[in-house]
């Protein structure tokens, strides 16, 4: 038998799943001269034997023997990907593209969907458009997994036009269908949102992805034993993780505690290593104040396990004094506020500090003070660093150590505070205002407030002032026909000089909420019945002291709320009344 038949032989063994046969045919001949092709075939019957290690061992050594053979990095890139391995995945997919002599739109579409696995977004859609440009032949899934990626972005436009081009090639996909179907959940479309249920359900009504779908939308509309049902359901059928979060969460909601408690743990003993259960169970750890475990298991979050800076080495509390360490910040505007006070006290132990901060926080910030730098990511390119640490796992090691949140990084521009002080009228009490957050947060709809709620507080004797730079649709006619005034298209430099010209800031959960209280400006803090993690027991040890806190007594019922702020204000606007009136009567003395 010559060797290309011999290469046949093992080949066909391998397609008819006679592994064993096809292994023992490569160790018995000896004789075959296209190494490179026989550790190839090697590695596919470990990688079918799911012997990994062997089979990435098989791959590498056919490259080793011919660096320009294609088939072992393709073998590795699925190797990779099936491990989750996703930038080794990304690695092989760009050698493949690179190798071939002309340019192949599905190693392009490989090199894409690998960044998108590993969220690398828009390098992901960069690749998906370059693969379409070229010739990619199936248009429904590359407009499908676009459909995905701008739904990731929050871009929904552009998303619901991807899934309806991709429904338009084949109207009876129930993936697609679904997909569709989440776009209009997020966009809180429930007109659309009832049509796709309807359109899903004929297409398959046993579909996991509907059902979830539909537990969503009953969550919306307020209808959670039904909800629960369904969630339950595809927990025991599936056990889909999306459903158990989602259940322990609504669970939290209507402040079942400990059925959602007993829910994570339950499905942590089957998942032991699964990230999302972990990360869950760590919020509720760190609410409830068991903050060992709650910080060991919230380094479990998504934001977090994307690695960035892999050539740095994380600091996990090792000796500083002569040393210089990187913060950077993975997750939003509000914690970059919170938490950048845990780098004065990180400060004291190192040599240097160099924290990045986004760049619309970044005017904000007092860009020297001591040993800290505040810097942007280009600032650093050049850079070397002892360590590494995100501004969220700098928590563990500070959040118990006491300290005023005078002492800040809040850089207070003069200037800017003057001009504004002129601005604004002092003769009535001046109150910012922030009852939404963006219509896309996290958790938006529990932690905004329509605005025609706020009616009569917004008719007190006071000058209000919208703080926020989103108006959502349902709030544009009263905000319009109100006598709010709209300061909320400026940058986070001139609302800190707004803020700080005001008597009195009153926000929902928001990043505005943490800009006040850094600013030392009185605030009133409105909160949700179950709110973020960092207004349970966390708050206790990082009091703001200038906030004012008025919680929900009952979920999504916002009046009892409402009705104290206004009992409130009512007193505060008149003392300054009184005080106004009383100026000229009794003159402040020198």
């Amino acid at each position: 038998m010559n060797a290309n038949n011999s290469i046949l032989e093992i080949i066909n063994l391998i397609n008819n799943n006679h592994l064993d046969r096809a292994l023992d045919f490569i160790n018995n001949k000896k004789d075959i001269k296209q190494k490179n092709i026989i550790l190839n075939l090697k590695g596919v019957i470990y990688f079918k034997k799911k012997n990994y290690k062997l089979a990435k061992e098989s791959f590498l050594e056919s490259i080793k023997n011919n660096e320009n053979f294609l088939d072992p990095y393709k073998n590795l890139y699925l190797l990779n990907l099936n491990h989750q391995n996703f930038n080794e995945a990304i690695n092989y997919a760009k050698k493949i593209t690179q190798l071939e002599e002309n340019h192949k739109p599905e190693s392009f579409f490989k090199l894409a969907h690998a960044y998108e696995m590993n969220g690398n977004l828009n390098e992901a859609i960069k690749y998906y458009e370059y693969s379409y440009k070229i010739g990619f032949e199936d248009k429904k899934l590359l407009y499908n997994n676009l459909g995905n990626i701008y739904l990731k972005l929050d871009k929904l436009d552009r998303s619901e036009d991807y899934f309806l081009k991709a429904l338009n090639l084949d109207k009876n996909n129930k993936i697609i269908t679904n997909n569709l179907l989440r776009n209009y959940l997020r966009a809180r479309n429930y007109g659309k949102v009832e049509i796709y249920i309807k359109k899903a359900e004929l297409l398959d009504k046993e579909n996991e992805e509907l059902k979830f779908n539909r537990a969503l939308y009953l969550i919306a509309k307020n209808k959670f034993n039904e909800a629960i049902l369904i969630l339950k359901e595809l927990i025991s059928v599936k056990k889909n993780i999306l459903a158990i979060t989602s259940l322990a969460y609504l669970y939290l909601r209507l402040s079942r505690i400990n059925e959602a408690r007993l829910l994570i743990d339950k499905f942590l003993i089957m998942y032991p290593d699964n990230c999302e259960l972990k990360f869950f169970k760590g919020i509720m750890l760190l609410n409830t104040g068991e903050f060992e475990e709650g910080w060991e298991l919230y380094e479990f979050r998504k934001s977090n396990l994307n690695k960035i800076y892999n050539n740095i080495n994380e600091w996990k509390g090792e000796n500083l004094s002569q040393k210089n360490i990187l913060i950077y910040n993975e997750q939003g505007l509000g914690d970059a506020l919170q938490f950048s006070k845990y780098v004065i006290g990180l400060s004291k132990k190192s040599k240097e500090v160099d924290l990045i901060i986004n760049d619309k926080l970044y005017p904000i910030f007092n860009k020297k003070l001591n040993n800290i730098n505040i810097l942007k990511k280009e600032d650093i390119i050049n850079k070397k660093y002892d360590f590494k640490i995100s501004l969220g796992s700098l928590n563990k090691f500070f959040y118990n150590k006491i300290s005023s949140n005078k002492d800040n990084l809040i850089n207070f521009n003069k200037s800017i505070f003057e001009e504004w002080r002129n601005k604004i009228d002092q003769n009535k009490t001046n109150i910012g205002l922030v009852w939404s957050s963006n219509f896309l947060g996290s958790r938006a709809t529990y932690r905004s407030i329509e605005l025609k709620k706020f009616s009569k507080i917004v008719s007190l004797n006071a000058n209000f002032y919208c703080l926020q730079n989103e108006i959502w649709q349902r709030d544009k006619i009263f905000f319009n026909n109100s006598k709010i005034i709209n300061y909320g298209n400026f940058n986070f430099e001139e609302i800190s000089a707004i803020i700080s010209n005001l008597d009195l800031v009153i926000s929902i959960d928001t990043s505005l909420l943490h800009l006040s209280c850094l600013l030392n400006k009185e605030t009133w803090g409105l909160l949700a019945a179950f709110c973020d993690w960092r207004w349970g027991s966390f708050y206790n040890y990082n009091k703001y002291e200038t906030l004012k806190l008025f919680r929900q007594t009952k979920i999504d019922d916002w009046d009892d709320v409402l009705n104290k702020v206004e009992s409130d204000l009512l007193i505060k606007i008149n003392k300054k009344l009184d005080k106004l009136e009383n100026k000229d009567k009794y003159p402040i003395r020198s």
